[in-house]
């Protein structure tokens, strides 16, 4: 079960997403993430998010953001988020530019385990029939080029297959005009 609780009020908007997750012979596990954004103004964004653990009534996760905008299509950040339950700590700098057609953006993740780099780049192109119209938008409008699923029984809802959580055969999955 999920819920969703959202507002906005001036600069502020604030969520709170819960969710119960429970199978037969297996006590119930209850969470929910937090979250908070304000704008501050000359362009620059506060956000910050919390996992919480109803059960053991503890924070799994917390996470702070600055970002800034420094053109009319691009964005600069930075972020802190403190994983509690797995240990680790990281930082992340990322940019973003929106073009008419894609967003790019580059990130570099330093954690207490290791660097990741990121790059990406998606949007869409879609073509008339025939008629010479083509359509662009930075936002992704069109299929993509691959999909891979994995079923598995999240006991403890951390997003995550952990050893002890269960592939789920016999799913009958359909894909037809891009929904499922």
């Amino acid at each position: 079960i999920e819920f969703l609780l959202s507002n906005n009020f001036g600069p502020l908007s604030a969520n709170i997403t819960s969710y119960a997750n429970w199978t037969s012979g297996i006590d119930p596990f209850f969470n929910s993430t937090l979250s908070a954004a304000l704008r501050v103004g000359r362009g620059y964004t506060a956000r910050s998010q919390m996992q919480m653990d109803w059960n053991e009534v503890d924070i799994i996760s917390y996470r702070i953001e600055l970002e800034k905008r420094i053109s009319r299509v691009g964005y600069a950040s930075v972020n802190y988020e403190e994983n509690i339950r797995g240990g680790t700590r990281s930082i992340n700098v990322s940019f973003r530019y929106d073009l008419p057609f894609a967003q790019t953006n580059v990130s570099s993740r330093f954690s207490s385990r290791d660097v990741q780099t990121t790059q990406g780049l998606r949007g869409s192109f879609a073509f008339g029939s025939g008629n010479g119209y083509v359509h662009v938008d930075n936002r992704s409008v069109t299929g993509r080029g691959g999909l891979m699923l994995v079923p598995f029984l999240d006991i403890n809802f951390n997003n995550k297959k952990d050893t002890h959580e269960p592939l789920i055969s016999g799913l009958d999955v359909k894909i037809n005009g891009g929904r499922f």
